[in-house]
């Protein structure tokens, strides 16, 4: 049975059918850690946050990163979904460039509903964490740099949970996630050069990518992306 995606217009209609993945929540969740990028971020998240609430000496500081952290994500979703993971490969002097990450993001888009195409590359894990680590050393005195760390090890998490829910049987019921799995099925199944957010809507809304879905063409290029 086919994949089908309807979204009518000026309505939030969606019809799935035939999609990897389970229908109750508890049963997308079992799946959800099967799967290795998940667990590492769990993992992660809960050491950072362990080892936060054991330095303790909280301030106002630590609330304006974290909500510092909660602006900047969705710009951060955004800028990497446009011009990373939808980049074009390109030749430069004789070279061809066309990232690992970019490579995985079309297969995702040829086959939406295969559950291992969605999560972060661990590949991409092991080099952006310490990368982080570095960063936030660098800038923040602890413990804030461990404030920043935690809190950008959890949105990751929530990145990944989100997305991997859009992507299966489990329909929502609260009015925030089901616009969110609404606006990213819309990418997948109406038109890719909107709705880029995928676990926040807030930069799609600011920078003008999510349009009334009537007044959208419907994408003959969501699959392929135009490059294959």
């Amino acid at each position: 049975m086919s994949d089908v995606l309807t979204v009518s217009a000026g309505t939030e209609k969606a019809t799935l059918q035939g999609a990897r993945g389970m229908h109750t929540l508890g049963d997308a969740a079992a799946e959800f850690l099967r799967h290795p990028s998940p667990r590492v971020f769990l993992l992660l998240t809960a050491v950072a946050w362990t080892a936060r609430l054991w330095l303790g000496a909280w301030s106002v500081a630590d609330v304006v990163i974290l909500a510092t952290l909660l602006l900047w994500w969705p710009f951060q979703e955004w800028l990497i979904h446009v011009f990373i993971l939808h980049m074009k490969p390109r030749t430069i002097l004789g070279i061809t460039v066309d990232p690992f990450v970019a490579r995985k993001h079309r297969r995702h888009h040829l086959d939406p509903w295969n559950i291992p195409t969605l999560f972060v590359p661990l590949r991409t894990t092991v080099i952006s964490v310490p990368a982080l680590v570095l960063l936030f050393h660098a800038t923040l005195p602890q413990p804030l740099s461990l404030t920043a760390l935690a809190g950008y090890l959890a949105l990751s998490l929530n990145y990944e949970w989100f997305h991997y829910l859009t992507h299966t049987r489990y329909v929502p019921r609260g009015a925030i996630y089901r616009h969110i799995w609404r606006h990213h099925r819309l990418h997948h199944c109406k038109n890719e050069k909107n709705w880029f957010g995928v676990s926040m809507t807030l930069a799609d809304l600011v920078l003008r990518t999510a349009p009334e879905p009537s007044t959208v063409e419907t994408s003959e290029t969501c699959r392929t992306l135009g490059y294959n």
